[in-house]
């Protein structure tokens, strides 16, 4: 009973893993294609799965790790300009922290 209740919680991680990815890789994707000169300012971040031609070196790949961790505590201004993108950071928010109560929930089960 113990394994099986720590194997979903952990499903439920990965799971919510990729979907704060996905969601992560819209958002960017989303400000490429729409507001290029935002995206220019960030350093040029590429996604998880999805990158552009421009998207080279290392400097694109600092960027993506900077917006991934700051987005989880503020929003960026271009956000209120679509209500699509609103629900998109709201659902890689949520993803992120389900994924943390999946990882860390699996594990506090399998210790105990």
């Amino acid at each position: 009973m113990t394994a099986t209740c720590a194997w979903l919680f952990w499903m439920l991680g990965a799971s919510s893993i990729a979907c704060a990815m996905w969601t992560f890789d819209l958002l960017v994707r989303w400000q490429y294609e729409h507001l290029r000169e935002q995206w220019e300012r960030d350093g040029k971040p590429h996604g998880i799965f999805w990158s552009a031609d421009e998207c080279v070196g290392r400097k694109s790949e600092i960027a993506k790790e900077r917006i991934f961790f700051l987005w989880n505590f503020r929003s960026p201004d271009w956000i209120a300009q679509s209500p699509e993108c609103k629900r998109w950071l709201l659902r890689f928010r949520i993803a992120g922290i389900t994924s943390l109560v999946g990882i860390f929930g699996g594990l506090y089960i399998v210790t105990r």
